[in-house]
């Protein structure tokens, strides 16, 4: 009650009787006296009286997963208990002279794709708020939040392995370092995978990349060779004289984020071993699958 009291002075204060409107009135102010982004740059600048306008706003933290509108009102256009009702997306916020300005949240959670998100904020007289919310006394402003995508993580390989025509995975190569996702993009050491059996003369090299749009499997017949789309599964047919030399990786291309295809490709080495593996006599350097990673530019 004094915090109202003490609002009222200082309204008065500071406006005519002019400025300060009923609920019902028809010069009651929907408009907003500024909006603020907590992050990112905002285009075009802001105009209370704006209509029919569409607010980007470009968050450049490609790890957030949210972010904040600062919306002030025209405060000494009101009395203290006849403030204007907002809308996010059509659902009405809860806020009090107290709690001004008001902070809005846009989230759009933990995702490593580019990300397009829109807000729409209404503010409306409550005496005067049209049929069913539409028309009436109201100003509405809409906000277009994008975040680029985070690349490094869309390039990572989310799985990877050579199956045999037994459909059993190859095994690796003793003393080797195992596939791990986590650690792809980080590591330059040979990763290698020995093919055992000579009675299997094919084998399926799998390889599953991000489900985001513009993310696809690549690979090339031979290194030299222009990088390809493929579904993610090849299968390989070898015979002991025959050695496939190739490349396969994970590629991303985008119109707006990444308009040249970025890749993450890996060197791929594989031999038919015909010598069971654990046979003194097999040598441990053939029937090998290497995996040494390149990034592309």
């Amino acid at each position: 009650r004094v915090f109202l009291l003490l609002w009222s002075a200082l309204a008065v204060s500071t406006a005519t009787a002019d400025e300060q409107k009923h609920q019902g009135d028809g010069a009651y102010v929907t408009q907003l006296r500024g909006v603020i982004p907590g992050d990112g740059a905002m285009s075009p600048a802001f105009t209370p009286e704006s209509t029919g306008v569409t607010y980007t706003i470009l968050i450049t933290d490609a790890k957030a997963e949210f972010t904040v509108l600062v919306v002030h009102l025209h405060m000494r256009n009101y009395f203290p208990d006849e403030l204007p009702t907002i809308e996010q997306d059509g659902k009405n916020l809860e806020f009090d002279p107290s709690t001004l300005p008001l902070k809005v949240r846009i989230e759009w959670g933990n995702t490593a794709a580019p990300v397009e998100k829109t807000c729409v904020l209404t503010v409306r007289d409550p005496k005067n708020s049209g049929i069913f919310g539409q028309g009436g006394n109201a100003h509405t402003y809409t906000f277009k939040v994008k975040r680029g995508p985070q690349i490094a993580q869309l390039l990572t390989p989310l799985r990877f392995q050579v199956v045999g025509a037994d459909a059993k995975e190859l095994p690796y190569l003793p003393g080797t370092l195992a596939f791990d996702r986590k650690t792809v993009g980080e590591s330059k050491a040979d990763l290698q995978m020995v093919y055992t059996s000579g009675s299997l003369p094919t084998a399926d090299v799998q390889l599953e990349c991000s489900h985001v749009e513009g993310v696809r499997a690549v690979r090339s017949n031979r290194p030299t060779e222009a990088m390809e789309a493929w579904n993610g599964t090849w299968k390989v047919g070898i015979n002991q004289a025959y050695q496939i030399a190739t490349t396969v990786g994970c590629a991303y291309e985008d119109p707006e984020w990444s308009p040249r295809q970025q890749e993450n490709v890996f060197g791929l080495r594989l031999l038919r071993n015909t010598t069971p593996i654990n046979s003194p006599a097999a040598p441990l350097t053939e029937g090998s699958l290497q995996m040494m990673q390149e990034y592309g530019d």
